[in-house]
């Protein structure tokens, strides 16, 4: 999935040079010119007798007619003593800066300001960098995401939550979509394929919620039954899905969203459905989309008798890029390490890539480095050549953060696939829902890239049900110089009686990493309760344990 580019997590760029890698081959490397994105990137290569060069920029671009567009989130904050109010909007820029193209945008943060401001006469803004200002009681925001891009269609996820006291309801809604890069349309299935394929796909997405809700219904399990109300806020909309590929050709995955009793959201993704005719327009997408080994432990792209290679390390968060040439076998040139996913490949070998277009995507890598302190420009020289030393990122010292500003509560609810044959949950399901809740809060604690260097042990307490909303409680408990414990409590709430029980503790050890992969100094975190002052104490000895088992192994190895 693709990271939104504005205000992004910053992840890692580095050299070939900085991880295990063949030897510089002592041929001249192969004339080449390409785009590869990857994380929050986009990675300018060029090959020639020079050597093989790189550059990065923090942006996103999508080519349609042999045109570049620049995607992007935009975003405004106004913050009041005692409310909040945040709004995001999805952008397509050309480069050359003379137009752009809104792709979505939600009016539900302005009407709450509006309704607030009018509620709330007299109240002037504040900067919202105050380090002083208060926890705000009224808050109304949406984030927005890009999924994934293919040629002119942009994928696109959203969220709002608004929770503005004394004006209007609590709103918490998600849905996705698919944006036309060109136009700012919405995509439908009529637009992207034929009429009687458009309505297969349809039928295929109705019949398979169709197919869970009727799993639920012939259960004789309490539980389920008791869910089955729930079930039935989800709503099977056609135009509510995203564009991906399955095995090389196009499909989508619907979204279908649900409300809690409570009022919270719920979303329910589909299984992916392939087209059984693929469109033309998937033509210029085909190539740029990455061809992954069986085992998901390399990917590859072929373009004009030069192939790129991706390696994925052993965590599978980096990926280490070499360039060859069909006719040389073995023979590579490191490129670069660069983050994980990578999912586009763009050549620059085409006539519509003049010295006019270069020049525009030049100056939009300029401008994603301007805006972008932490941007490095990364190199392999020919092998003639002497090689220049490794760029370095230094991360500049904040000050600590309370345990409140980076807490984080995510929920799920529980569907047939992700039980046994008991109706219990799976252990790895929940654990990977602990994963993503406990890196959200790391990311925002330390806002840089994280990685998670371990997970100490975890005792399931109690099963989990089918039809059950399943939420993790992550905040950070203790930080050291570049890691930090986050703690996730787990939870299981039965919808229809209310009651909740608790599952699950457990903590994750992250390590926060700079571009070039390696560890950087993080804020100190501040505990404003009793609560939080035990977990921090706690986390402090679960620390020095560690320690104390790593020196024992050390000595015994």
């Amino acid at each position: 999935m693709i990271a939104r580019t504005a205000a992004a997590l910053l992840l890692a760029v580095g050299l070939a040079a900085c991880v295990d890698r063949p030897s510089m081959p002592t041929t001249t490397p192969p004339t080449a010119e390409f785009l590869v994105a990857a994380g929050d990137s986009t990675y300018w290569v060029r090959a020639d007798a020079q050597g093989v060069r790189v550059r990065s920029a923090p942006l996103l671009l999508a080519r349609h007619d042999g045109r570049f567009r620049e995607v992007r989130i935009a975003d405004a904050i106004v913050d009041f003593v005692d409310a909040e109010f945040v709004r995001e909007a999805l952008y397509a820029y050309s480069l050359d800066g003379r137009d752009s193209v809104l792709l979505f945008g939600d009016d539900g943060v302005a009407r709450a300001l509006e309704g607030w401001q009018a509620a709330n006469p007299g109240e002037e803004p504040i900067d919202p960098e105050e380090e002083d200002a208060p926890e705000p009681e009224s808050s109304a925001a949406d984030f927005i995401e890009v999924i994934e891009v293919h040629g002119r269609w942009v994928s696109w996820a959203h969220a709002l939550d608004i929770d503005v006291v004394g004006v209007g309801d609590h709103v918490h809604r998600r849905h996705r979509g698919v944006a036309d890069l060109v136009t700012g349309g919405r995509a439908t299935l009529d637009s992207l394929v034929s009429p009687a394929e458009a309505a297969r796909v349809r039928a295929i997405g109705r019949a398979t919620l169709d197919t869970m809700l009727a799993v639920v219904a012939r259960a004789d399990d309490e539980r389920a039954q008791r869910a089955r109300g729930t079930l039935q806020t989800f709503v099977f909309t056609d135009s509510a899905f995203s564009l991906t590929d399955s095995a090389g050709v196009p499909a989508i995955i619907f979204h279908v969203a649900g409300t809690s009793d409570d009022g919270e959201a719920l979303e329910l993704l589909l299984p992916r459905i392939p087209f059984a005719e693929v469109p033309a327009w998937w033509g210029d997408v085909a190539p740029s989309l990455p061809a992954w080994a069986p085992d998901s432990a390399s990917v590859r792209w072929t373009h004009g008798g030069i192939t790129v290679v991706g390696r994925t390390d052993s965590a599978r968060t980096r990926l280490t890029l070499a360039l060859s040439v069909d006719t040389l076998g073995a023979v590579e040139w490191p490129i670069a390490a660069v983050p994980m996913p990578a999912y586009q490949f763009m050549a620059l070998d085409s006539i519509a890539f003049d010295a006019n277009a270069r020049a525009l995507l030049l100056d939009a890598f300029d401008r994603a480095s301007g805006d972008d302190p932490l941007a490095v420009r990364a190199s392999v020289p020919a092998p003639v050549r002497s090689r220049s030393p490794i760029p370095t990122v230094v991360m500049t010292s904040r000050p600590a953060q309370p345990v409140s500003a980076s807490s984080h509560v995510s929920s799920e609810l529980i569907m047939p696939q992700d039980a046994n044959i008991l109706g219990h949950v799976f252990g790895g399901a929940i654990m990977a829902m602990v994963d993503k809740a406990a890196a959200v809060a790391a990311f925002r604690h330390a806002r840089t890239n994280c990685v998670t260097a371990s997970i100490d042990r975890v005792d399931f307490k109690e099963p989990i049900h089918v039809g059950e909303l399943v939420s993790c409680h992550a905040s950070v408990n203790y930080v050291g110089t570049t890691s930090m414990e986050v703690g996730v409590r787990v939870e299981a709430e039965d919808l229809i009686s209310g009651i909740r029980r608790h599952t699950n503790t457990c903590y994750l050890t992250f390590v926060a990493i700079d571009r070039n992969g390696r560890p950087v100094p993080i804020p100190q975190v501040l505990p404003e309760t009793p609560e939080q002052e035990r977990r921090y104490a706690a986390a402090q000895e679960r620390r020095r344990r560690r320690l104390e088992e790593r020196q024992a192994e050390a000595r015994t190895a």
